[in-house]
């Protein structure tokens, strides 16, 4: 039977064809006949014209729809799919082998992993294979070591590539194994006879509802071959993590470790121990029940040397003991790893209506009061340097860049208007920053719209209303209209409080009144006009940087060469000063930030990224946005739409008021470099770029260390990467001082720094769970694949692919198509010259 590798070519080249039809039909004309004698004359010439003209137009019409329809089915590239029987000998094949080597494949049986049984039952069908028969090893989830899809050419070089596949800590996908198995087997196109099979677990999980059964049938029938758990038994780490995400070394936080069983049976006494910077620090023992879930938590203090402003990263990890876990046949998942920010005065940035001048003997207090007083409560009169942050107070009017270029984080808070600090404010916020924006006190939404929002280009996330709605008690002369947030709104992480249950967040979340708010617009149409222009804004400065890369590079050979005039030298220094607009660079902690370049993401990827999000509203009927976050460059802004001091609410007398000291330390969180990963295929890390004389090296677990070279990023942007990440477990990046090979060999290289990370498998890879053959012939229905249990031998029979090179035959006769076409379209021109050479004066 036909078929197609891509088949939207197929359709689209299709519904294409019948164009050059429509266009036909719609130049049909009936014209009005009207007597003319003279044009008796010339009736017989027309007449014996006609037949040919029309011939020739109704060839063109089905060249034309010919050569449009072969370029689409061209683009499909179709191939023949037809059943073959039993080969025997009589026909090589091209095997493709895909096996899952995710992490529940590590689980132990009596005679090894499920993995080695994969292993077993994958030789055992190379070793049916035909004479000739090409086999293509696949890793489903990669492999600390480089491997291709290119087929092996012998049985004993696929065995060879088999016995290296291991275990690694990452998930795969049936829809991941089938594109893989689409991309080799177009490697082999002369061996039509193709064997696809894909070895593993099968895991609920990897196989989606949707979806699937489109990709399979871009291939042959795939066989799934079920290698499976006898019993499913495991016990796991689901999530680790501390409190807030961040410490400091002045107040106690607290780790959370999730602990899930999947069994027959309850556990009983499991032993669950806490290590913090390799230390064994705490231990308790708990009682599991089948299917739940628990939740553990490990009050810590840290006593660690930090330095005022930065951030110590410290390892931890959490750990199930497996003498206490009988039964438990999955051990990868028992352990979680960390690593945490321990940090002290972490210069934070509160604006507000009174700034310095705020005088508590007075009661004049500014409208940030309360949030400075949750991110350095008065525990001690100790060393401030000790707390979470340092505090700047200040006014919008006294504000400058001084005070921003540590800052890790700015408030503004009932501040009527934002004045000429939009500019200064958004640079902060493109270069990592993160900004807090409350209404409150003496805020005037009008003049924060006029100034802060210029369509997108500004420091709020979405336009204000001109209105603020509702009205203080003081306003309301006794007839008060309160509103309260919707608890359903809130399902960020921000509102999800540590040990407190469903109920009791939604108690808590009640108890505020709301009295007045400022109204975010946040309507279908405003969004619309907001990614148009913001389409268009970043799209100007892509051309204008790659524009400006070509300059730059002309101008530094002049400069070089002594032939920059002073009209170059003006047009330079413009350039530069845009680009430095555009790409501000004056924040002192961003080169220590792990994010990756945005300059190759596709345009709308970054729109889209951009776009405002309401975390939340209020009880109101017009549902008006109480939380609204957008990012802005490499950071983010918040606005909330109340007060945090004055009468507009009374959230500050109640316990709800605590979010917002788990929103500002979430927010902190993020200016500090990613050091929690999962195991991917690579993660790179900016460096110095003038630092030429230092040596990178990484530490896996339970590895040697190893040199890491230095890649160009991009423009001016340096880095190293981490590429093969396939275990769990602490890494360590080192930067040390290259030795001089002239010095003496004795001498000691100098370690500048070293940056742990902490690397762990996916989840859902410990719910063991297999789907069975009836589950999965509901989810695929009529799809092209066969189920094979784990007793049964893998069938040779399959289908067989021809005619995969059709394609550029297809390109060939859109080429003549085209021809012909030209040349018909010709021929009358090419005959008139010769027709005038023949008539005599």
């Amino acid at each position: 039977m036909p078929a197609f590798f891509q088949v939207a070519f197929a359709i689209a080249g299709l519904a294409a064809a019948t164009g050059p039809v429509i266009i036909h039909l719609l130049n049909r004309r009936r014209f009005r006949v009207v007597e003319w004698a003279a044009m008796d004359f010339l009736r017989e010439a027309l007449q014996r014209n006609r037949k040919m003209l029309q011939l020739r137009d109704l060839i063109l019409l089905a060249l034309r729809t010919a050569v449009i329809l072969l370029f689409g089915l061209a683009l499909a590239r179709p191939y023949w799919q037809h059943q073959a029987g039993m080969l025997g000998g009589r026909g090589a094949v091209h095997a493709v082998l895909i096996l899952d080597n995710s992490q529940s494949m590590g689980f132990a049986k009596l005679d090894g992993t499920l993995l080695d049984e994969a292993k077993r039952k994958a030789e055992e069908f190379i070793t049916q294979l035909p004479t000739g028969s090409r086999i293509s090893i696949i890793p489903l989830c990669g492999s600390d070591a480089a491997f291709s899809l290119e087929p092996y050419r012998s049985p004993e070089d696929a065995r060879e590539a088999l016995a290296k596949l291991k275990v690694v800590d990452r998930s795969g996908t049936a829809g991941q194994a089938a594109d893989l198995a689409v991309e080799a087997c177009q490697l082999a196109p002369d061996l039509p006879a193709k064997r696809v099979v894909f070895l593993g677990d099968q895991q609920t999980a990897n196989w989606p509802s949707g979806g699937l059964a489109d990709q399979l049938k871009k291939l042959p029938e795939m066989q799934v071959v079920h290698i499976g758990a006898d019993t499913v038994e495991n016990a796991w780490v689901a999530d680790f993590r501390l409190q807030d995400g961040i410490a400091d070394i002045e107040t106690p936080t607290a780790f959370y470790a999730t602990v899930r069983y999947d069994g027959p049976a309850p556990k009983s006494n499991v032993q669950v121990s806490l290590e913090v910077d390799g230390s064994s620090v705490a231990s308790r023992n708990i009682d599991l029940e089948p299917g739940q879930s628990r939740e553990i938590q490990f009050p810590y203090r840290f006593d660690v040397p930090v330095e005022p402003g930065r951030a110590s990263f410290i390892t931890a990890s959490v750990k199930l003991h497996e003498d206490t876990l009988p039964g438990d046949r999955l051990v990868s998942d028992n352990q979680r790893f960390a690593v945490v920010p321990v940090v002290a005065a972490l210069p934070v940035v509160f604006i507000d209506q009174l700034g310095e001048k705020e005088d508590p003997a007075r009661g004049d207090y500014g409208e940030s009061f309360h949030l400075r007083r949750l991110l350095a409560p008065v525990i001690s009169r100790g060393d401030t340097q000790r707390q979470l942050v340092q505090i700047r107070h200040t006014t919008i009017a006294n504000l400058n860049r001084q005070m921003l270029e540590d800052a890790r984080l700015v408030v503004i808070s009932g501040v009527a208007s934002p004045g000429t600090a939009v500019s200064m404010l958004r640079e902060y916020v493109q270069q990592g920053g993160q900004l807090v924006i409350t209404a409150g006190a003496q805020f005037d939404p009008q003049a924060w719209n006029d100034n802060a929002w210029l369509d997108g280009a500004g420091i709020l996330p979405a336009p204000l209303q001109t209105e603020l709605f509702g009205k203080t008690p003081e306003e309301s002369a006794g007839q008060l209209a309160p509103f309260q947030l919707a608890v359903n709104s809130l399902v960020h992480d921000y509102f999800r409080l540590e040990d407190v249950s469903e109920e009791e967040l939604s108690d808590l979340y009640q108890t505020p009144l709301f009295f007045k708010s400022a109204v975010v617009d946040t309507a279908p149409a405003v969004l619309e006009a907001f990614s148009k222009a913001e389409t268009t804004r970043l799209t100007e400065e892509r051309e204008f940087f790659a524009e400006s890369t070509k300059k730059q590079a002309a101008w530094a050979r002049q400069e070089a060469q002594g032939t920059l005039d002073a009209t170059s030298q003006q047009q330079k220094k413009a350039d530069d000063q845009r680009r430095a607009e555009l790409q501000p660079k004056w924040l002192l902690w961003t080169n220590l930030q792990s994010d990756a370049t945005t300059s190759t993401k596709p345009i709308s990827q970054l729109v889209e990224a951009a776009m405002p999000q309401v975390l939340g509203h209020f009880t109101d009927p017009n549902k008006i946005p109480f939380l609204v976050e957008r990012r802005i460059g490499s950071g983010q802004v918040l606005f909330y739409a109340s007060s945090t001091f004055s009468e507009w609410n009374d959230l500050t007398k109640t316990n709800a008021a605590l979010v917002f000291d788990r929103i500002l330390r979430f927010m902190l969180q993020d200016t500090l470099p990613r050091r929690n990963l999962e195991a991917v295929e690579q993660v790179t890390l900016p460096v110095e770029s003038g630092d030429r004389r230092v040596t990178y090296t990484l530490t896996r677990p339970g590895q040697p260390a190893e040199t890491l070279n230095v890649d160009a990023l991009g423009g001016e942007t340096y880095g190293v990467t981490i590429r093969n990440i396939t275990k769990s477990g602490h890494y360590l990046v080192s930067a040390v001082q290259s030795v001089d090979p002239a010095a003496a060999q004795s001498a000691e290289p100098d370690k500048l720094w070293s940056v742990p990370l902490a690397v762990n498998g996916p989840e859902r890879e410990s719910e063991l769970r297999s789907i069975d053959a009836a589950e999965l012939r509901k989810r695929l229905g009529n799809a092209n694949y066969r189920w094979i249990e784990r007793d049964e031998q893998i069938s040779l029979e399959g289908a067989q692919i021809s005619l995969q090179n059709l394609w550029k035959w297809l390109i060939w006769l859109v080429l003549v198509g085209l021809l012909v076409e030209l040349a018909m379209l010709a021929w009358p021109n090419l005959k008139q010259p010769n027709l005038q050479q023949g008539v005599k004066p």
